[in-house]
Formats: structure tokens, sequence, C-alpha cells
């Protein structure tokens, strides 16, 4: 069975509360009609490659090894109400038919943006892992599809 876990972004102070201040806030948010100050995000129940948790909201680089080369989307993690998701922002490859063979081209490509897929674990695969780059919250110009390379 899984942790349930939450973090909680503070609206009026932009940044992230400690969880020792998560009950006191939401009494505080409740106090105030709902007004909607904070906002809480919760823990998918997998990590990073890092070992950081992954939460909704988080903006993550998903990559797998093809040979020699590491093949990257960037995608925004969220809660569709049943399951945690992940949205495709952009990606740094694509196929392309070369001489009848399909090989992978390296690029900024945005054909893809706002394609869902369900989150899974990786974290058992040797080719494939989550890093966690950001929060729609903190980093918002990662949504609007700026390249990895300027991680």
């Amino acid at each position: 069975m899984r942790k349930i876990k939450f973090r909680l972004w503070d609206t009026e102070e932009k940044c992230f509360m400690n969880h020792s201040r998560v009950i006191e806030s939401r009494v505080l948010d409740l106090e105030n009609n709902g007004e909607g100050r904070f906002i809480f995000q919760q823990w998918t129940g997998l990590l990073d490659r890092h070992g950081r948790e992954i939460y909704e909201g988080d903006i993550v680089k998903y990559s797998f090894k093809d040979g020699e080369d590491i093949n990257t989307r960037v995608l925004e993690i969220f809660n569709d109400g049943v399951n945690f998701k992940m949205k495709e922002l952009h990606r740094d490859y694509w196929l392309e038919k070369i001489d009848g063979v399909l090989k992978i081209k390296h690029g900024h490509l945005t054909k893809y943006r706002g394609e869902t897929n369900l989150l899974c674990d990786v974290s058992g695969l040797v080719i494939y892992w989550y890093e966690v780059i950001g929060n729609i919250y903190k980093h918002p110009h990662l949504l609007e599809g700026d390249s990895i390379e300027n991680q």
C-alpha cells in the first residue's frame, strides 16, 4: 500500500510550505471560505532517478537510452481525478525514415504537445528514468516549451 503525501503551494508567498504547516494552512484556507490561497499537490508514489519525490504539478524529463543515444521527453505530471498522468510539453527526438530505415533524429519537437499518457513506474528498468526539473508554479516557463538544453 502506498503512502499518501501532499505538498502545499502558497499562492501569496509563492513558495512550497513544509509538511508541518499543511494542516494549519488547510484550516486557514477553509476559514477563508476556500479562497484558494493554498494548492495541494499529491505525491505520485514515485521517485525520480535522484530519489526525489514526484508530485502532481512537477515537470519531469522522461528519458530512455537507445544504444548510445539518450532520448528525452519533457512532461507535466497531473492528476485527472482518477489517475496520475503525464502531458507532453516537448521532446528532443523523433523518428525519420532515411533510405527506408527509421532513424532517430534530434532537435526540439512540439508536434506531440498536449498528448497524455498514464504515469507509470519505471524505477525497475535500466533504460528508462524520470528526472524532476521543475514544477508548474516555480518554473512556468517550462510549460511554454523551453528547450531542455536551458536546464
